[in-house]
């Protein structure tokens, strides 16, 4: 409960920056209103709204029974902001980082050092060279997972409130934080024993493995083996997905709810790599799109992904990352007791 408190907390203090606008920092970094903005330039390529057919309800009052309609339809709605990153309490979301970061940095050194006896590692680690192995290379990022900005879609599309789903996200909800999951994640005790894709090769891969792989899902934890640091910065990122995704995880978070009140509804499934009925994912930071996609594209025969990634970005805050997860979403609105689907063209 206390987690859950601090949680609140947080959202409503980040909610109280947004709004404010906050205090212009000297560096470069990510903002609200430059969340908003580009999460709203997406729609046309991340929404891929759909009709599926009628919602048939019974609805029954003291005057007799009727038989009514909604539509059912099917879209993607931006539910989450994921950020991957170098330094403890150092987001590059500026809201979050000045609500939470100090926060963040007291509670890992807390349970790290309480757990161990050591002070936690400040983060990144980046061990090889270039006249050695780079798939040698170690990388470790902290993470947050935090309840999308916007929202509602409807405010800024043509489609009538009632033919879109609302989205299962709390705005600004803290639902990972990797300093407050900091022993899990720095020293991946209960990952490795449960899963066996965490110590078998191939079969939580972000790509194609072993042609083409970014990364293994599992486990989910801080550190990866991937010589380019933007596709460290991604697999980080499915890492949480996944994990807020999915109940029951041993892990310190607050999963997604699949409910939305007044709707029926087909749930969002748990996120899985490289499947974009899952979720997509639109990039903020280092440099914005306005397109979405799934990690782990074969470049083997391209150029890079994760170059075009560093071309784009400023020195500064270079290898910390922010996206959008989108996720899908099936539903109608309640408007009795479900009796069935009649399917578009059935």
């Amino acid at each position: 409960m206390a987690i859950r408190h601090w949680y609140e907390l947080g959202a409503l203090a980040a909610a109280g920056l947004a709004l404010t606008g906050g205090v212009p920092p000297a560096e470069a970094d990510l903002t609200t209103p430059e969340i908003l903005e580009q999460t709203i330039a997406a729609m046309p390529s991340c929404l891929d709204w759909e009709f599926k057919g009628v919602c048939l309800w019974l609805l029954c009052t003291p005057g007799g029974c009727s038989v009514e309609e909604s539509p059912r339809v099917a879209h993607y709605n931006p539910d989450l902001v994921v950020c991957s990153y170098n330094e403890l309490g150092e987001n590059p979301w500026r809201e979050i980082r000045r609500t939470l970061g100090v926060a963040q940095e007291s509670a890992a050194s807390s349970l790290v050092e309480g757990a161990t006896g050591f002070e936690p590692d400040a983060g990144h680690q980046d061990r090889g060279s270039e006249e050695r192995e780079q798939k040698r290379n170690l990388r470790f990022k902290e993470a947050d997972a935090i309840g999308h900005p916007l929202e509602s879609i409807s405010s800024f599309t043509d489609i009538d409130s009632g033919l879109l789903c609302p989205s299962t996200a709390e705005m600004y909800l803290p639902y990972f934080q990797s300093a407050m999951d900091a022993i899990e994640w720095r020293l991946n005790i209960v990952e490795r024993a449960l899963y066996p894709a965490s110590w078998t090769p191939g079969l939580s891969e972000v790509g194609n493995w072993p042609s083409n792989t970014w990364g293994p899902v599992h486990p989910r934890i801080g550190s990866i083996h991937q010589p380019e640091d933007p596709k460290a910065g991604a697999v980080i990122a499915q890492r949480a997905g996944d994990i807020v995704t999915r109940r029951g995880q041993p892990h310190v978070y607050t999963p997604l709810s699949n409910d939305i009140s007044g709707y029926r509804t087909w749930a969002p499934v748990p996120l899985r790599p490289a499947d974009a009925s899952t979720g997509k994912w639109q990039m903020h930071h280092p440099r914005s799109t306005s397109s979405c996609m799934v990690f782990g594209v074969d470049d083997t025969n391209g150029p890079s992904w994760a170059s075009g990634v560093l071309d784009a970005a400023d020195d500064e805050g270079a290898q910390d990352y922010a996206w959008t997860l989108w996720r899908y979403y099936d539903c109608c609105e309640r408007e009795g007791t479900f009796i069935g689907v009649v399917p578009a063209g059935g």
